[in-house]
């Protein structure tokens, strides 16, 4: 996703297309999961190896050269999706293909190459160490086993915000189970003003309708 945030921005910049080949640092098995190795981790590794080794066209459509939204595109099938990138752990990040959304990993070949060629960028280490800080809040689903509405607020937000967020939100960020069903009622209240920035994804909106 794209950010105006105050942080150094490292190269590339937007709109750069970028293709790579990095080698698989382990041979995992796609039939046999390693004893030492619990399922999802089998499974998260077989995609980091299998993502690194790919030659995809990835191109920047925000403002960030790091924390932004991208399209990735397979060259060679020509499907393209939509890449969301807030961090470097497993639920950080969004990809639209099937596998993400079923996985329930976190993480998928896409959001791999992804942040394998972003990681080669001058700076990127040290950006994603300081972690992702846009102006604008956000309302987003983290990936995982569980998966979870999350709350961010921008280096923007008015503390009419931040009060309102606490009720709905826990100091993790993640919305009360208590809450989910009348979520819509912290959307209605949302406060804007000088010019402050909520962004509510609508992977938030299916999850909340199908609860």
């Amino acid at each position: 996703m794209d950010s105006k945030g105050t942080q150094d921005n490292p190269t590339p910049k937007k709109s750069t297309k970028t293709t790579g080949n990095k080698p698989a640092r382990l041979k995992i098995s796609r039939t046999h999961k390693p004893e030492y190795l619990e399922l999802e981790e089998w499974q998260r590794q077989l995609r980091q190896q299998y993502g690194e080794q790919q030659k995809y066209h990835l191109e920047n459509k925000g403002d960030h050269p790091i924390f932004s939204d991208f399209l990735i595109t397979n060259p060679q099938s020509q499907k393209t999706y939509k890449i969301a990138i807030r961090g470097e752990a497993p639920g950080d990040n969004y990809c639209s293909c099937p596998d993400f959304s079923i996985n329930n990993l976190g993480t998928c070949e896409h959001i791999v190459f992804t942040l394998s060629q972003l990681m080669k960028t001058t700076g990127a280490e040290e950006v994603f160490r300081k972690g992702c800080k846009t102006p604008y809040s956000e309302v987003f689903l983290n990936y995982g086993l569980k998966r979870e509405v999350r709350f961010r607020a921008g280096s923007e937000a008015p503390a009419e915000l931040l009060t309102l967020a606490q009720q709905y939100f826990d100091e993790k960020g993640l919305l009360r189970e208590e809450h989910i069903l009348d979520f819509h009622r912290f959307l209605g209240s949302i406060l804007r003003q000088n010019g402050d920035e909520v962004r509510c994804y609508d992977d938030v909106m299916t999850y909340i309708a199908e609860r």
